[in-house]
C-alpha cells in the first residue's frame, strides 16, 4: 500500500473510530455493554473505538446495529460534513426561516458553551451527551434510531464546525432528520 494510500485508510479508521465512540456515549453505553450486545471482546471494540483496529465488515456490521447509526454517519468525517452542509445550506437557511428555533434550555446551553471550547476526546462525549439531551427535548418521534442519527449529527455539527455552534447545532440536528429521512 503506497502512503498516500496507507493515509486515507488511517483517516477512514479514526472517521469511524469517532463515530462509533459518540453513537456508544450516546446511548450511554460502556465497552462491556457493547460486548454483551455485539458478541465482540472488549479490545477489539476499544482498539476500533482508538482508530487502530482494522475492522471486519462482520465487527462493523454489529456495531452499526448495536449503535443504531446508519452507514453514511459510521464513515462520517469533517469532509463530508462541509460538504453536505454546502449541498443543504440552502434548504437549511429556508428551514430556520419558516421554524422556530431549535429549544437549548440553559442548563445545556452552558455546558455546550463549557465542553466545545477545548475540544477533547472527554469533551466530544460530552458534547454528544447534551446534543441526545437537546434532540430527546426537541424531537417528537419516538424512533430511536432517528433520535441516534440526529443525535450524533449534531455534536458533529458542534464538533466539525468551528464559525459558532448554535448554527452548528441546529444545522446537525436538522441535518440528522433529514439525512434519515431521505434514507429510510
Amino acid at each position: 500500500m503506497d502512503n498516500n494510500n496507507y493515509a486515507k485508510f488511517e483517516l477512514i479508521k479514526n472517521d469511524i473510530a469517532l463515530s462509533v465512540y459518540l453513537a456508544r456515549k450516546s446511548l450511554g453505553y460502556n465497552h462491556f455493554d457493547l460486548v454483551k450486545i455485539t458478541g465482540l471482546t472488549r479490545p477489539v471494540i476499544s482498539t476500533i473505538e482508538k482508530g487502530s483496529a482494522n475492522p471486519t465488515i462482520d465487527s462493523l456490521l454489529k456495531l452499526k446495529a448495536a449503535l443504531k447509526i446508519s452507514d453514511e454517519l459510521l464513515f462520517f468525517n469533517e469532509q463530508k460534513f462541509i460538504f453536505y452542509k454546502s449541498l443543504l445550506k440552502p434548504n437549511y437557511e429556508n428551514y430556520i426561516l419558516n421554524n422556530s428555533k431549535l429549544h437549548i434550555p440553559q442548563k445545556y446551553w452552558k455546558q455546550l458553551l463549557k465542553t466545545s471550547n477545548e475540544i477533547t476526546k472527554a469533551n466530544y462525549g460530552k458534547i454528544v451527551k447534551i446534543c441526545r439531551n437537546i434532540v430527546e427535548t426537541n424531537l417528537t418521534s419516538t424512533n430511536e434510531y432517528l433520535i441516534q442519527n440526529a443525535t450524533i449529527t449534531a455534536a458533529l455539527g458542534v464538533i466539525f464546525q468551528k464559525d459558532g455552534f448554535e448554527d452548528n447545532l441546529n444545522f446537525g440536528f436538522w441535518f440528522g432528520s433529514q439525512f434519515i429521512l431521505y434514507n429510510n
